[in-house]
């Protein structure tokens, strides 16, 4: 009866140390990344661009991008950014990341306040933005767009391929 108590009471504080160890581990999960889920997404992607000079002027062509912050949590979110740039993109050759050939930023101006970003839970978070370029300013090859949301400095990317009509 006594070995039958021992083995019961041994299962039970197994358990609560199981439960005990397993809360902390899953809710610092969640708190490490906030729930958030980064997604960047472009149309039409790869291009093929003509590069034969013709009458009238140059074709310009165009890039739609859509960023999304999900908040999978079960906690609302509330982020801020040094500024009223809550997040920042890029298009650069894959090969050389640090030359970027486009940046969603260059040349404009921001507000020097700091500025809140919520999400509630379930909730998402979208920006759109629209790229547009002509042949003669980006050359063939791989492109890597990456977006950065600032609250977070979490990226975000997708690669592509730009090419000439023959």
């Amino acid at each position: 009866m006594n070995a039958l108590i021992v083995r019961r009471g041994a299962a039970v504080l197994l358990l609560a140390v199981g439960v005990a160890v397993a809360l902390p581990v899953a809710s610092g999960r969640q708190d490490a990344t906030n729930g958030l889920k980064y997604k960047l997404r472009m149309s039409p992607g790869n291009l093929q661009v003509d590069r034969m000079p013709g009458p009238g002027p140059a074709k310009s062509y165009e890039e739609k991008f859509t960023f999304v912050v999900a908040n999978s949590g079960k906690t609302e979110y509330n982020g801020t950014a040094p500024s009223c740039k809550t997040y920042d993109i890029a298009v650069a050759p894959v090969d050389k990341p640090d030359q970027p050939v486009w940046q969603w930023s260059h040349g404009q101006m921001f507000c020097m306040m700091v500025t809140s970003v919520t999400i509630p839970p379930g909730e998402r978070w979208a920006k759109y933005d629209v790229w547009k370029f002509t042949a003669a300013e980006v050359p063939d090859g791989k492109y890597r767009a990456t977006v950065t949301f600032i609250p977070e400095k979490k990226t975000a990317s997708v690669e592509f391929e730009v090419t000439s009509v023959h």
